[in-house]
């Protein structure tokens, strides 16, 4: 499971596009605020580009007892996060997760799974209107496995509040890749989520 792979709660979703800075030095600095997991996601680059950021960021997450999850990887990784409809890998992975949208199936003997959207959010305009916490408390309460609010938070307030809501952590895209403070954020979220 994810608790035992990390006990870090707040897990951030890497987007080069909104970043002020290079990846890797914007993640030195949110560091700079308690550690959390990193996904590295940004499909939108090549393998070996992705690769590259991922050698770059595994020393930062080793470092503060992080964990890097890789987001849908043509090759075999120890961490991986799949898509709502890709294919699990032949060989499982030390930790596995998947996003899951209302109304989609969710597959038990995943590590973890991410819930969205919560909020309203632009990153997630096919996915439906946003749950709310009513739809987060019953999710949670449905399945045994650990649950990952995503979508729409970029404060602390809504990540106290699901956390209340029985998500086991929280995820964050925007609200951390374009800080221009980023640890500040980082740290205001991590009080959020273990002040719960």
């Amino acid at each position: 499971m994810i608790v035992t792979a990390s006990r870090q709660r707040l897990l951030v979703i890497t987007d080069t596009t909104q970043c002020g800075r290079p990846l890797v030095d914007q993640i030195k600095l949110a560091l700079q605020g308690g550690p959390f997991n990193v996904l590295l996601r940004d499909k939108h680059l090549p393998w070996d580009a992705r690769q590259d950021l991922a050698a770059q960021l595994t020393p930062l997450m080793v470092a503060h007892d992080a964990q890097l999850i890789v987001s849908d990887p043509p090759e075999q990784c120890e961490a991986v996060h799949l898509s709502a409809s890709a294919q699990r890998p032949r060989r499982r992975p030390a930790l596995l997760g998947r996003s899951v949208h209302p109304g989609e199936v969710v597959d038990v003997s995943l590590d973890y799974v991410t819930y969205s959207p919560v909020y309203p959010t632009a990153s997630k305009p096919g996915y439906g209107p946003a749950v709310g916490l009513r739809g987060l408390r019953e999710f949670c309460r449905e399945y045994p496995i650990p649950v990952v609010a995503l979508g729409g938070i970029t404060g602390p307030q809504q990540a106290r509040d699901c956390r209340r809501a029985g998500a086991w952590g929280v995820a964050v895209m925007g609200a951390v890749m374009s800080a221009n403070e980023p640890h500040t954020v980082v740290a205001g979220l991590r009080e959020a989520i273990e002040s719960r």
